[in-house]
């Protein structure tokens, strides 16, 4: 119902700013976007083409993309302002140890082509060499908290989270992971799986059925494409042809081994299902042959004494895995891990080959600039610190008290909404009406910004400052197990163009990057930032 009312508004708005489009101010008239409008198309036969047309018509799904929207090209223009942020940093003298140190040698060293060319893959090779020498299972099960310290998922995946019974604490988690494709589905789902209709006449289950058989057919061309690509990879790194194609297809063996214990994700959407919290002695009871206690002693995190085994299945699957499994074809499976998670930050050819994955994964056809993948990779390593040079650019205080004023006006808009649905029980409206004041609101940045002075980046491989970045990220997150949760804490960096309501904690979060044209314009009339920024807000509440 708040959807439909949401839309209902938007429409009715709309339609005064075309008749009046010829009559508006010429400053006005771009707040409003005017251009958007195809008015060639009566809204009454299809208000998406006449609310939207002109934009589509103008705006062709760049080379470089699968998808595109105005989210993406307000984050180019983000990547715009933070790339000049760090090229200024890149030049200047700053204090080694500083944050202006560390944000300008990161971008200096993913933008120096000539180091990178000429390195290739050498700075992995004590990575390389560490697989290598894996001599038996114990060796293994070091190797893989290592891996997953500097950001491999090898395996499966292990971190912090809310304690679902007890919101106010963190605990550890074991997660199922260690795919190199997205999801399960990617590996299991067949044509010959698709539920045929029982009925000829049966549209709905026709519909169903051609949609599956497309995306079976689809995901069977991207897994001919995946094992070529792992192959190719294993030549880059020096393979013979012969032994890279049987080291992809070892590979394929393994992971669909990994795919079909996992637990689709739908099924993962109920958090009883992925609730599992065991003692030391409870997770080692559920796998026997793979020793959480020397794991949690590899990581560096001896203290932990208890994790929620989230996905149980999986686990045991990875258990018999472990010990059937050669270890030979574990290692084969470790070094394709490794090169997947920094081919990115490679030399050209790497770089390339991840590509044609991505490619046929996503319908990309043309690789972004190198500057806005390096800025995608300092956001993830040094994001904060970047993010407060952007905001005290980028979005000044006038900007936050308004953005707040049009927060609380929807807010209260949708306290009246809950006192008058007639589908509420008395009970879930006063539950309701209580959640919405107990709300937190949070907007453009942290009030507490996150301290890099642990993380030390040099001006030298770019993938050894990738790593560190990763190592960093990872201590810290494994670092919060057993503590308080931070209820400060955002998951989001300032500069993101996007918006979240996080259940867990009951706040709603907009960063600096989203609060921009067209979303938010302090020179926009009023209607416009409801109808853009108002939706947003209205959608995460």
């Amino acid at each position: 119902m708040r959807y439909l009312k949401f839309l209902a508004i938007s429409a009715l708005c709309a339609l005064p700013l075309a008749a009046f489009a010829d009559q508006a101010p010429a400053a006005e008239a771009e707040a409003l976007h005017l251009d958007w409008l195809n008015k060639s198309v009566s809204p009454a036969d299809n208000f998406f083409e006449y609310a939207n047309g002109g934009w589509q018509k103008n705006n062709p799904i760049p080379a470089e993309y699968s998808r595109w929207g105005t989210f993406n090209v307000l984050q180019i223009q983000n990547q715009q302002i933070i790339k000049g942020i760090l090229e200024d940093a890149a030049k200047a003298k700053a204090r080694a140890g500083s944050t202006e140190q560390k944000v300008g040698d990161f971008y200096a060293s993913g933008m120096d082509t000539a180091a990178i060319e000429k390195t290739g893959a050498k700075p992995l090779a004590p990575e390389f060499k560490r697989i290598d020498g894996i001599k038996n299972l114990a060796g293994l099960q070091r190797e893989i908290a290592h891996l997953q310290l500097i950001g491999v998922d090898a395996m499966f995946g292990f971190g912090s989270m809310q304690d679902f019974k007890n919101s106010s604490k963190v605990i550890g988690a074991a997660f199922q992971g260690g795919l190199g494709l997205p999801d399960r589905d990617y590996y299991l789902k067949t044509v010959e799986a698709c539920k045929t209709p029982a009925r000829k006449n049966d549209k709905a289950a026709k519909s169903a059925y051609e949609s599956c058989v497309a995306q079976a057919r689809k995901f069977q061309k991207v897994r001919e494409a995946y094992v070529a690509h792992v192959g190719r990879m294993f030549e880059l790194l020096g393979d013979s042809k012969a032994e890279a194609a049987a080291e992809a297809k070892t590979v394929m063996s393994i992971e669909t081994g990994l795919a079909k214990a996992s637990m689709p994700k739908v099924e993962m959407r109920n958090p009883h299902a992925i609730y599992h919290v065991m003692t030391l002695e409870q997770l080692d009871e559920a796998t026997p042959n793979f020793s959480w206690q020397a794991y949690f002693a590899a990581l560096g995190h001896s203290e932990i004494k208890s994790a929620n085994l989230a996905t149980p299945d999986f686990f045991k699957q990875l258990n018999s895995d472990l010990k059937s499994v050669p270890l030979a074809d574990w290692k084969t499976y470790l070094r394709w891990h490794l090169i997947d998670a920094f081919a990115p930050y490679l030399s050209s050819a790497f770089v390339n080959e991840d590509f044609k994955l991505e490619s046929a994964i996503t319908g990309a056809k043309k690789l972004r600039p190198r500057w806005q993948r390096v800025v995608d990779a300092e956001d993830h390593a040094l994001g904060f610190a970047v993010g407060k040079i952007y905001v005290e650019k980028e979005f000044p205080p006038s900007s936050k008290r308004e953005v707040l004023a049009i927060l609380h006006n929807i807010r209260n808009a949708l306290k009246t909404d809950l006192k008058t649905l007639a589908w509420m029980t008395p009970a879930t409206r006063k539950a309701a009406i209580k959640k919405l004041s107990m709300m937190g609101e949070r907007i453009g940045y942290p009030d507490k910004w996150r301290d890099y002075s642990k993380l030390d980046i040099k001006r030298g491989p770019y993938v050894d400052n990738v790593v560190a970045g990763n190592v960093f990220l990872n201590q810290r997150d494994l670092n919060k197990i057993g503590k308080p949760v931070d209820k400060n804490e955002w998951y989001m960096t300032p500069q993101t163009v996007n918006a979240y309501y996080d259940p867990s904690m009951n706040n709603i979060n907009f960063p600096a990057g989203i609060l921009r044209p067209p979303f938010f314009d302090p020179n926009a009339p009023a209607a416009v930032n409801y109808g853009a920024l108002g939706f947003v807000m209205g959608h995460e509440m």
